[in-house]
């Protein structure tokens, strides 16, 4: 009980707030749901100059070797595939000995195999790297050929696409962009089907988690757990292919919106009760529902530490003060 009457001094000044602003949280929301959806003419790929991501590759700990198709790059978060991949020094592109673009390994893959898929187990808002093909490849007895890349997001949809035709004298070239949509799958073909590829500074920008989830511990198979610095715990969840969507073991299945101020507040989309809560690192496991307009206390399951009340979930609502289940 002591606890609640703690709870009540941080509830009040949030309160007020939005008792005398009662429909704003909700105009906020509404138009955080139309943004989401972005307008059909929206640049979905944009070009960028070169960057350093949350993760990079160079190749150099591979050494020179044979690359078998799914091994792991990028710090983990990103498997290549493809057929007859190997790490090299250098790769012949017909005219020009292509040349590693940081250190002194690239990866390669040599004709007629032109197919190389990188696959994210997060998804990125920005990718880049630099690549080399064949170039003045007439008088070895076929033309240049483009490479194009093929850009998926987490459902598998193409969001765009980029073509390109490697012309250098042998240093690789830049090619990054910034996707307005978060990126699962990167696919590079050839123009004609056969030629080959090389690729070398990788750089890739996870998407980033809300603010709420800073200080979240990864557990391994895609499970996380937070514990806020105040010592309360918001428990065990896990991101789905989108991560707007999180997968809470006790709350079930909620849609994220970032509330974007100093509070490090979100939104809640709640499945459960097709209503939106909101809370903070400083307010959980208090959520205001704004389906009830009341604050709510969100029951811990005593016998589970990190763990809250499931199948049901029981919360105190402070308006009514009795306990109800969502």
């Amino acid at each position: 009980m002591n606890g609640w009457f703690k709870r009540e001094e941080k509830r009040s000044l949030f309160l007020a707030c939005l008792r005398a602003a009662r429909f704003y949280p909700l105009g906020a929301l509404a138009l955080l749901l139309f943004l989401k959806a972005p307008p059909v003419n929206a640049q979905q790929v944009t070009p960028v100059p070169p960057f350093v991501g949350t993760h990079s590759e160079t190749w150099e700990e591979f050494g020179e070797t044979a690359i078998p198709s799914g091994t792991s790059i990028l710090g983990g978060i990103a498997t290549i595939s493809g057929d007859n991949m190997v790490t090299a020094r250098t790769f012949r592109m017909c005219s020009v000995v292509g040349v590693p673009s940081d250190g002194s390994i690239l990866m390669d893959q040599d004709r007629p195999d032109d197919l190389v898929t990188i696959s994210f187990s997060q998804p990125v808002s920005a990718f880049g790297a630099y690549w080399g093909s064949g170039y003045h490849c007439l008088p070895f007895g076929y033309p240049d050929a483009p490479s194009i890349l093929t850009f998926q997001d987490v459902n598998g949809n193409v969001i765009g696409t980029d073509s390109f035709f490697y012309q250098g004298n042998g240093p690789l070239m830049w090619h990054g962009y910034r996707f307005g949509t978060p990126v699962k799958t990167i696919t590079r073909t050839a123009g004609d089907g056969v030629e080959g590829v090389a690729i070398d500074g990788l750089q890739a920008t996870v998407v980033a988690h809300p603010s709420f989830f800073a200080g979240e511990t990864a557990l391994g198979g895609g499970w996380y757990y937070l514990q806020f610095p105040n010592s309360t715990p918001f428990g065990y969840y896990s991101y789905l292919t989108d991560p707007n969507y999180i997968y809470h073991l006790d709350l079930g299945f909620e849609y994220l919106f970032d509330a974007n101020d100093v509070n490090h507040a979100i939104y809640f989309y709640d499945f459960a009760s097709s209503s939106f809560f909101y809370t903070s690192p400083t307010l959980f496991p208090d959520l205001y529902n704004f389906s009830l307009n009341a604050w709510l206390y969100y029951l811990p399951d005593a016998s589970n530490p990190g763990r809250y009340s499931h199948n049901p979930r029981w919360f105190y609502n402070f308006a009514t003060g009795q306990w109800i289940n969502l």
